[in-house]
Formats: C-alpha cells, sequence, structure tokens
C-alpha cells in the first residue's frame, strides 16, 4: 500500500511549537500500516550479493526492493514534516533511519537532567504549617504531571542510546 500524504490526519512535524510527540506516535502509526516501520528502525538490511561481480537475478530483485523501500519511507517522513523541519534532514532524506535519529535527536532531550531534576522537585515538596490541604495536594499534583511529561519526552530507551 503506497502512502498518500493528502490522506493523512495528523499535522505534519513542525518545529514551533514541537508537536513531535504526537507526530512520532502518528508516523510510527501509519509506517506500521504501510509496513515501512522496520525501514524507520533500521532493521530492514540491505542485501547482500554473494559475488558482487556477478550478482544473480535474485539478489539484483532483492537489492531493488530493498532501495524501493528504503526510498517510499524516506518519502513519506519527508512528505510528513514541514519545511522548517525538512532543513535538518535534507543532507540525510535518503535514510529514513538517519533522519528518524536526526529528528529525535532535534526534539528530545538525550540526558536524564530534566527528568532528575522535575522528581528531585516533586520528592522534595513540604506541605507548610499555614497550607491549605487542597492547595498542597494542587501542588504535588502540578509537580507530579510536570514529572509525567517529562518522563514521557526521555524514555529509557533513548537513554540508553549513544549521542553524538
Amino acid at each position: 500500500m503506497v502512502f498518500d500524504a493528502s490522506k493523512k490526519t495528523f499535522d505534519s512535524l513542525c518545529g514551533s511549537p514541537s508537536n513531535y510527540i504526537s507526530w512520532k506516535l502518528n508516523i510510527e502509526a501509519v509506517a506500521k500500516t504501510h509496513r515501512l516501520w522496520r525501514s524507520i528502525q533500521g532493521r530492514q538490511v540491505e542485501p547482500e550479493y554473494v559475488d558482487a561481480e556477478a550478482p544473480t537475478a535474485a539478489e539484483i530483485s532483492a537489492h531493488d526492493d530493498w532501495e524501493d523501500l528504503r526510498d517510499q519511507t524516506a518519502g513519506m517522513l519527508w512528505l510528513c514534516i514541514e519545511p522548517d523541519q525538512q532543513e535538518h534532514v535534507k543532507n540525510v532524506r535518503n535514510s529514513p533511519v538517519r533522519m528518524w535519529d536526526t529528528l529525535e535527536n532535534l526534539h528530545q532531550a538525550k540526558t536524564a537532567a530534566p527528568r532528575f531534576a522535575s522528581l528531585i522537585n516533586l520528592l522534595n515538596v513540604v506541605r507548610a504549617n499555614d497550607e491549605l490541604l487542597m492547595k498542597f495536594l494542587a501542588r504535588v499534583t502540578k509537580l507530579g504531571g510536570e514529572w509525567r511529561r517529562v518522563a514521557r519526552a526521555s524514555s529509557l530507551h533513548s537513554l540508553s542510546q549513544p549521542t553524538g
């Protein structure tokens, strides 16, 4: 099934304000339904020739299929990002893996600092003697929401990936 950008029902990736989290989830769903997700993840490995000097017809066909899938995936990603974001990936636009990684690095912090800072704020909350219980609970709820937002934006998986 070929991707048709004119029929997508979600916003393209934009830089300000960033809609990266929702865009990422939508792209993952679209890529999975179009059988392109493994190509974005880098799990669609380029087929090798047994003898590069004399490839068989089957090897050539397998390589052509791999290139078509890679190009279709890169094209889908390109069509789902705004021009200001295309600037960041134009030099890697033929590699869906590099496009995905570049956008992720641009939009998500790869350090644990924001998550730990928000967790420390939550854990250090103390109720003042004259503070109303409802006001205290509202403060704790707000800090908990902030921690969840930061934790979601910087998953443990992304922290385990090498940076640079």
